[in-house]
């Protein structure tokens, strides 16, 4: 009987764990998103700079900007009347990178060589891997 108990209270936490993952990696469903994490990846910048580099709306990132920040992924810093932000989880960032890697040699979309695909999100050259 108790080991029956065990296995369902594992099974539980291992469905809150998944949830919450699936919540975390929701994140990166949203292209504007993808482009606002690029943008901050290396430094802290006002809503304005990171609205002109998405070429998003401001309302727009704005809004992704509220919905990562209460996930904690990024930081916010106010000065005066500026808002600037930074990167608050850079595993998020690695994760980002890995899959646009994976995307732009795996699946076909090969327009980019490997050091442009290793700029995406500004970290540096990951492991080549062996193309077939």
């Amino acid at each position: 009987m108790a080991a029956v108990s065990a296995k369902a209270d594992e099974a539980k936490e291992m469905s809150r764990l998944f949830e919450s993952a699936a919540s975390y990696l929701s994140l990166l469903s949203e292209p504007t998103r993808l482009k606002i994490l690029h943008a901050i990846c290396e430094e802290e910048k006002s809503v304005g700079d990171i609205v002109e580099e998405t070429g998003a709306t401001q309302t727009n990132v704005s809004r992704h900007l509220s919905r990562m920040y209460h996930a904690r992924v990024v930081h916010r810093r106010r000065d005066g009347n500026t808002v600037y932000y930074s990167i608050g989880d850079p595993t998020l960032i690695e994760i980002c990178r890995s899959v646009c890697l994976h995307v732009a040699t795996d699946l076909g979309q090969r327009r980019l060589d490997w050091d442009a695909a290793t700029a995406v999100f500004r970290g540096g050259a990951l492991p080549r891997r062996k193309r077939g």
